[in-house]
């Protein structure tokens, strides 16, 4: 998988004490990944994380943090900028687990937990995980406060096409009409 930020992680390489992830984003990548996140720009990205292993059921490993990010769009209104600043708390599971077909058919509670990312052959890429979380919490049509497509003069104008065709319109005569009979 080709990814603009990637941070594979090998779990037999994980020190028992866990793993400290510091890491911002340099421009090249940043406008990398504006494109993959369908933003104008990506002024921030930065993580903080602790990778450690979880060896309670199977093989697991926990992923806790926190993941800043400042994105600008056009507002999807007035196309000026919007500028949204996330703090997202970041709590993962990684588990190893072979998908088994009864998965696959497993009523979905969606009042729980997120189930976990899957490890494949012993590693996974936590950095492709981060994007997603990011991409989810992006609003795809901001709106700069205030803007309100009855603000805009072409709809201004509608409206009153649409009141002067409303006089003109032979079933209003009508309606007039029925309130004499």
């Amino acid at each position: 998988m080709i990814t603009e930020f990637t941070i594979p992680i090998k779990i037999a390489e994980l020190p028992s004490s866990g793993l400290d992830i510091r890491r911002t984003l340099e421009e090249l990548q940043r406008q990398r990944l504006a494109d993959r996140l369908a933003v104008k720009t990506l002024n921030k990205f930065a993580i903080d994380i602790n990778i450690r292993i979880d060896n309670s059921k199977s093989v697991r490993v926990a992923v806790e943090g926190r993941l800043e990010a400042t994105v600008e769009q056009s507002c999807s209104v007035t196309l000026e900028p919007v500028i949204s600043k996330f703090s997202i708390p970041v709590s993962l599971i990684f588990e190893e687990r072979a998908l088994e077909p009864t998965h696959l058919h497993e009523d979905i509670d969606t009042e729980e937990h997120d189930p976990p990312e899957q490890i494949i052959g012993g590693q996974f890429d936590v950095g492709d995980t981060l994007i997603q979380l990011l991409a989810v919490e992006i609003n795809p049509f901001p709106r700069k406060p205030g803007a309100s497509l009855e603000n805009m003069p072409e709809a201004k104008a509608q409206r009153e096409r649409t009141e002067e065709s409303e006089t003109d319109n032979p079933f209003a005569a009508l309606a007039a009409l029925k309130d004499k009979l």
